[in-house]
């Protein structure tokens, strides 16, 4: 007697757990061997509309809506036949008449003796999924779309300002008594058309810092037909520059190579040398040249600075950078130390610039 009652109660507990689980957020339809429903739990009706009424004795077409081809549904069964279950993204429809997305996955049950008596779907309704999903699409594709426009506004801004340049030198050549002025503002302005040049080339706008000084080195160098090294030394990794302050960085270090190359002794050629310091998280730009720093040179305001100078200074953003000036045997070396938020990490390494120098 003890052993019945136990093996009762076994028993009517996992009744009771089998109704539970059947009464899940998800729809659960039981159909028999020939595909007849012959059970629905409440989310069913839920989700489609149908009471256990509506459906029991009939066949799931009830809820087709029509959007899938036979081959669709050929498929299904095959799938159900060979594995023993399917799973995948449906349209159905609800009683409505509403057409929805559904995600369905249904198993085929067997006997002992390994012949298919029900088969068992759980169906989740994905409208919102689907909505969200469209929704993120549709925002992709304007983002492509504004990716574009701004690329070619930068373009185009570009070109404009490669055509002062142009203008410039050509001024330059007929009235050689102005050349120095006028490269020093050929220079500048070319320095802005870099920057959109390479706010151009790439999505997010963003300027890799090594490509900005690569880029200024050579107009400078074609400018002023000087040599100019850019070497990467270990320790250097790539990063983007801050687009907000991508514009006064360029004509800061537009101004730094210039001002070496007017200074420089010899033939003025000029070394830039691009290193890293993992410690500190600083970028460091180095741009030396043959000379000696004026005795008692100082960066205050109050004493005298050069016009290129006097630039730099106001347009040093107001964090993220130090500016500084070395002077080694009889090399003057310029310093610019750059932290966060004005240049920020990528996961490039030093492997991917080598690949450019």
């Amino acid at each position: 007697i003890y052993d019945d009652i136990t093996d009762y109660k076994r028993k009517e507990f996992e009744l009771y757990l089998a109704a539970v689980a059947f009464e899940t957020q998800e729809g659960i339809m039981v159909t028999d061997a020939n595909r007849l429903i012959l059970r629905v739990n409440k989310a069913f009706t839920t989700i489609t509309g149908y009471t256990a009424d509506d459906v029991i004795g009939v066949t799931p077409r009830i809820l087709s809506s029509g959007k899938h081809e036979k081959s669709f549904y050929d498929k299904m069964w095959e799938s159900i036949r060979n594995t023993g279950g399917w799973e995948g993204e449906v349209w159905n429809r609800r009683k409505s008449g509403e057409i929805y997305p559904e995600y369905l996955h249904i198993s085929a049950i067997k006997d002992q003796a390994g012949q298919v008596v029900n088969f068992v779907a759980s169906l989740t309704d994905i409208t919102h999924r689907k909505e969200a999903s469209s929704k993120l699409e549709k925002l992709a594709d304007e983002l492509v779309l504004r990716d574009l426009l701004v690329r070619e506004v930068h373009h185009r801004i570009k070109n404009n300002l490669h055509s002062v340049t142009m203008l410039l030198n050509n001024f330059a050549i007929n009235h050689p008594e102005l050349e120095d002025l006028l490269n020093q503002a050929a220079t500048q302005v070319q320095s802005i058309a870099v920057v959109h040049g390479l706010q151009g080339q790439f999505s997010l706008y963003r300027v890799d810092l090594y490509d900005l000084v690569h880029s200024l080195s050579a107009e400078i160098r074609a400018l002023w037909n000087n040599d100019i090294m850019v070497e990467v030394q270990t320790g250097w990794w790539s990063c983007n520059i801050n687009k907000s302050e991508a514009v006064p960085l360029a004509l800061i270090i537009n101004e730094l190579i210039t001002n070496a190359i007017k200074h420089g002794q010899c033939d003025r050629n000029v070394k830039i040398s691009l290193s890293g310091e993992v410690a500190t998280k600083t970028i460091r730009i180095e741009i030396s040249n043959e000379g000696l720093l004026p005795n008692g040179f100082t960066l205050n305001p109050k004493d005298y600075l050069s016009t290129g100078l006097q630039l730099v200074m106001s347009l040093l953003p107001r964090s993220g950078i130090k500016l500084n000036w070395f002077q080694s045997e009889g090399i003057v070396k310029t310093e610019l130390a750059l932290q966060y938020p004005l240049v920020q990490n990528t996961e490039s390494s030093i492997n991917d610039i080598n690949t450019k120098v």
